[in-house]
């Protein structure tokens, strides 16, 4: 017959569970068979290229110039998320002609716009509290839950007519950017995604900061200058078959609540 060594048994038994336990979706990438972990700084290590510039490994493409993200401001998001600015275009365009070359979104049809966001907070269908204060909705689920009424309930239909009042503020304070998320909205009615995305490329900072960069070949050459000391000991041939020619400008952004930061370069 055939004799088994419990021993043996143990050991493949525990190496299938280290099999197993390797192959568990972590917290970050939940649901997919690969995890992926952030390398710390003080374990990353450097490398140089050809040319002598100093690359580091466990952060994928670096940019060399980082650009400071533009920010979006919570009324815009607001606006965004609850289709306040997509409803407002499409009321729009029932009473008016698109007048393309020029900038539709004038002061009075940014004041309607004002009037048309108040009136939908009033009547239910703007929720400030989702973006500006997400927990009140659940506080509020909490108390009727346990059946607390009275002094607690009015307090917080104090704080949902204040969130109120922010909006309206918010309004005026990034009048700037919301009319251009509401030129936006309303090109896109008549406009081919090329010609929007031509228009959204025309103020894209990181695309600036390139294009300035390209025009600028001291800046560009220092950048991709290797560190001092360096040079003298990289060969006439080196220099001819192996030479950095690209420099990276990249977004650095600020991470929103509960995702990691992240990185984009054009080179």
């Amino acid at each position: 017959g055939d004799v088994t060594n419990e021993g043996d048994g143990k050991e493949e038994e525990a190496e299938e569970e280290d099999d197993e336990e390797d192959e568990r979706p972590t917290g970050i990438n939940r649901g997919t068979r690969f995890s992926a972990n952030r390398v710390k700084d003080r374990d990353r290590k450097e490398f140089r290229t050809a040319h002598g510039r100093i690359v580091r490994d466990g952060g994928g493409v670096e940019a060399d110039v980082k650009v400071a993200a533009q920010e979006v401001s919570i009324i815009e998001l607001l606006l965004t998320q609850q289709g306040t600015l997509f409803d407002f275009a499409t009321e729009w365009t029932k009473s008016n002609a698109y007048k393309p070359g020029q900038r539709q979104v004038t002061d009075a049809v940014y004041a309607d716009f004002k009037r048309f966001a108040q009136d939908e907070m009033r009547g239910g269908g703007l929720k400030p509290e989702q973006v500006y204060a997400p927990q009140l909705a659940n506080l509020e689920k909490s108390f009727i839950a346990a059946k607390i009424k009275g002094p607690a309930l009015q307090q917080l239909k104090g704080v949902r007519e204040s969130l109120q009042s922010e909006v309206r503020l918010d309004l005026d304070r990034h009048s700037a950017d919301l009319r251009q998320a509401l030129e936006d909205a309303i090109a896109s009615r008549y406009l081919p995604e090329s010609e929007l995305l031509r228009g959204a490329l025309s103020r894209d900072v990181q695309l600036k900061e390139a294009a300035a960069l390209m025009r600028d070949r001291g800046r560009y050459d220092a950048i991709l200058r290797p560190a001092a000391g360096y040079e003298e000991r990289i060969t006439a041939a080196d220099k001819r078959d192996a030479m950095d020619v690209t420099v990276g400008v990249g977004i650095q952004t600020t991470a929103p609540i509960g995702k990691p930061p992240s990185s984009s370069t054009t080179q």
